[in-house]
């Protein structure tokens, strides 16, 4: 797939909330970790009074939904999509239009000046981008000299290589910018980057709630030679009392620029 062709999928999987929010229901239900995902992003955030932020892909906005409130006094906070129609979603979950900036920006060309923001947020986004470096430049640019660069992805041993390998499929590195490999790519630009995990799984009871996730997955169209019959019974083979876990590899790298 061509750069042009995978910014086309990722426009149509993402042109509504929709495949988004039903990805993040199975997780709010079913995940063991009760701390929550965007507390623990949050958490991780070295957010100073009067820090400008910019968040790449910022999908529904539920972590400001969550956060806005608890951020410092001064903050600036820009909030930036691909999609304009994920974005006006966004600005319904937040709900602080008159505090915030909303931008429609490609992580591959950021129209900020150079070192104009403190800190840069890319949650669950960099393996979307077709150029990974290009956009990784972009983000060293426009970050002051101590800025801090916190972006979140999920690893090659999760949710999806579990569900590939029940339903044996062949094992593929579908995700380009991962826990495994993300270092190297941060290395290149920044002066100190420190990989941090979010511990957690999902305890599933409902096989239709999984189901239903299965069917958002960007690669799903592989999986139309199978019956959801089928797809059925090879899940609940892997029910064990009364419950299917699934592992979760997810966390983030938290990287800076020296002063």
């Amino acid at each position: 797939m061509n750069k042009m062709d995978k910014s086309s999928v990722v426009k149509q999987q993402y042109s509504t909330a929709g495949n988004l929010e039903n990805r993040i229901f199975l997780h709010e239900k079913y995940s063991i970790n009760k701390f929550g995902w965007f507390n623990w992003l949050f958490s991780n955030y070295d957010i100073k009074p009067g820090d400008r932020i910019l968040e790449l892909g910022c999908g529904n906005g539920r972590l400001w939904a969550e956060h806005y409130l608890d951020l410092p006094e001064g903050v600036r906070l820009i909030m930036s999509d691909f999609s304009d129609n994920m974005l006006e979603t966004a600005k319904k979950c937040v709900q602080h239009e008159n505090e915030i900036s909303y931008a429609i920006i490609d992580a591959q060309n950021i129209l900020l000046p150079d070192e104009s923001v403190d800190i840069v947020i890319a949650n669950m986004m960099l393996y979307h981008v077709p150029d990974i470096d290009k956009a990784l430049v972009e983000t060293h640019r426009v970050l002051k000299k101590g800025g801090r660069f916190y972006c979140a992805t999920l690893g090659e041993n999760g949710i999806g290589s579990y569900i590939r390998n029940a339903l044996g499929l062949p094992k593929e590195n579908l995700c380009k910018f991962t826990l495994q490999n993300g270092a190297e790519y941060l290395k290149k630009l920044f002066n100190t980057v420190e990989k941090k995990i979010y511990d957690d799984a999902l305890a599933v009871t409902d096989i239709n709630d999984l189901i239903a996730y299965i069917h958002t997955l960007p690669w799903a169209e592989k999986l139309r030679s199978i019956p959801e019959k089928e797809m059925i019974d090879v899940l609940e083979e892997r029910r064990e009392n009364g419950v299917i876990f699934i592992p979760k590899e997810y966390g983030m790298f938290s990287s800076r620029i020296k002063k």
